[in-house]
């Protein structure tokens, strides 16, 4: 994807999608559920800082438990466009958000398994 969708509320969307990417963190991998354990030591080292050991959110980034992100409204394609194109400005409050690099699709899938069995509860 080299340039967001056209139209103003496919610019919203597409702007939330690349919010909730990482913003870096070193940190102990837990996960209760067993799922995505890949997915949860990549989420830890490069989602948690900003959105939470639980995506729980923070002061740097939303709670990706938040409706919004649930997977009937936020598509896991947003994951991948967050990390890979980061955020260049400030959106709903938090931002600007750096592109992660050095995670391949098949990571990006990891952490979206484990954000998902995370708003499964």
């Amino acid at each position: 994807m080299n340039s967001p969708p056209a139209g103003p509320s496919m610019w919203l969307s597409f702007m939330m999608a690349i919010v909730i990417g990482g913003c870096g963190a070193d940190a102990v991998t837990t996960t209760d559920s067993g799922v995505g354990d890949e997915g949860a030591a990549l989420y830890i080292a490069n989602c948690a800082a900003c959105h939470g050991e639980r995506g729980e959110g923070s002061g740097l980034g939303p709670a990706l438990l938040d409706e919004r992100y649930g997977v009937d409204v936020f598509p896991d394609a947003g994951f991948v466009g967050a990390v890979e194109l980061g955020v260049p400005e400030p959106v709903l409050g938090f931002g600007p958000m750096p592109a992660i690099a050095g995670l391949d699709h098949s990571e990006i899938a990891a952490i979206t398994e484990f954000v998902r069995s995370l708003q499964a509860g």
